[in-house]
């Protein structure tokens, strides 16, 4: 992924990986915990490159849910 501005500056971004896990367990047959953690490894990332403005991905992060089913 690349972008050029009118200067000729250009922003390269190479090939990367990024790792998400996810683990679930069944606490009874109705209630549930999950848990998912996003960007393992916290790999610094572009979601988005154009010819102004660049953002970064979103950094390493976890996420827990409880479900129960009645």
């Amino acid at each position: 992924m690349f972008a050029d501005d009118s200067s000729g500056y250009r922003t390269e971004q190479g090939d990367y990986a990024l790792v998400d896990l996810m683990g679930r367990y069944d606490i009874t047959r109705q209630t549930q915990v999950q848990v998912n953690i996003n960007n393992v490894f916290d790999k610094k990332y572009y979601a988005g490159i154009c010819t102004t403005c660049y953002s970064y991905g979103d950094p390493a992060n976890v996420t827990v849910s409880l479900q129960h089913n009645f």
